[in-house]
């Protein structure tokens, strides 16, 4: 599992699971959101089935995807 941060405030999980389909297979992700208003904490989680998706994902850090 990656923390994917800052993300824009109009990231979706859709949106965040089209960034990181190249890397491999995804089994689950998520955008954080406030509980009241549903706004987008600026972060995200993804987790993959293999470590090698993980090392692809790790090599986008510093990266705007």
């Amino acid at each position: 599992t990656i923390v994917v941060s800052p993300l824009a405030p109009d990231v979706d999980d859709q949106r965040l699971k089209v960034m990181f389909l190249g890397c491999g297979e995804i089994r689950r992700l998520g955008v954080r959101r406030d509980l009241k208003t549903g706004d987008s904490l600026g972060y995200g989680w993804v987790t993959f089935n293999s470590l090698d998706a993980v090392d692809k994902a790790l090599d986008l850090d510093g990266t705007n995807v």
